[in-house]
């Protein structure tokens, strides 16, 4: 499989992407079909979590996920509970409060804060 190469802004829209199709394949796809495009989305889901993000180092890249989870969580209506996820050997680990620096808990506050300003909530009506 060839490594993908791109910039942040890449990243984050195909992980959109990819997330839509599962939203797709969960919702709308059955069978054979299903199957064929969850094959598909692990395969880009390895893609990105072996991409080359130009442009961003480690902490850039732990501040960032701090403040995404950090609107998430908001999003989601879920309790304001700093956390991230970190890639180690290939696996995503979720890491607490406690082990995380100052900075990325300001990062997680700061995207829960600008969620509940914007006022983007899960509707669980659907």
């Amino acid at each position: 499989m060839a490594k993908l190469e791109c910039n942040v802004s890449e990243w984050a829209a195909l992980n959109s992407l990819i997330s839509a199709c599962e939203v797709y394949a969960i919702y709308h796809l059955k069978g054979e079909q299903k199957e064929e495009l969850e094959a598909k989305i692990s395969i880009g889901k390895k893609m990105l979590i072996d991409a080359t993000i130009k442009g961003i180092d480690a902490e850039d890249a732990a501040l960032r996920n701090a403040e995404d989870r950090g609107a998430a969580d908001s999003y989601y209506r879920r309790k304001r509970k700093p956390n991230y996820r970190k890639e180690v050997d290939g696996v995503s680990v979720l890491v607490w409060a406690e082990d995380m620096t100052e900075e990325q808990i300001k990062a997680y506050n700061r995207g829960f804060d600008r969620n509940e300003e914007e006022q983007v909530f899960k509707d669980y009506r659907d």
